[in-house]
Order: C-alpha cells, then sequence, then structure tokens
C-alpha cells in the first residue's frame, strides 16, 4: 500500500499541533465540512438520478402496455 504522508512529514504535522493546535483543528473541521456538503451534493444527485430512471422506465412501460392492448 502507497503511503501519502512520509515520516518527515507526520513529524511536521506533530511539531505544529504542539504551537499551533486550534489552526489545525480548525482545518481539520473545515475539511470535514466540505466533506459533508460534498457528500450531500453527491447523495442528492444519486437520489434524483434515481427518481428520473425510475420516470423513464414507468414511462416506457406504459407505453408499451398501451401499444399492446390497441395490436390486440
Amino acid at each position: 500500500m502507497k503511503t501519502l504522508i512520509t515520516e518527515s512529514q507526520k513529524r511536521e504535522i506533530e511539531a505544529l499541533a504542539v504551537e499551533h493546535s486550534d489552526a489545525l483543528i480548525a482545518m481539520g473541521a473545515d475539511l470535514y465540512r466540505q466533506g459533508l456538503i460534498k457528500g450531500a451534493i453527491v447523495g442528492g444527485l444519486s437520489v434524483t438520478a434515481g427518481y428520473v430512471i425510475s420516470a423513464i422506465r414507468d414511462v416506457r412501460k406504459t407505453k408499451k402496455n398501451r401499444n399492446k392492448i390497441i395490436n390486440a
């Protein structure tokens, strides 16, 4: 598995945590908030796509059944 952060970078972050903990906490909270917003957008788009696909399937099914009745 590829490591995303090196040991020297970990040490720098640990040093920052001692001196600038408030800034790191604020940055983490901001990243968390951005992730929630992006997740909500993706979830909303997925639900919308599901409704659209379902509506299209219903219309096609209705047309197919109507054509069967007319041709019968």
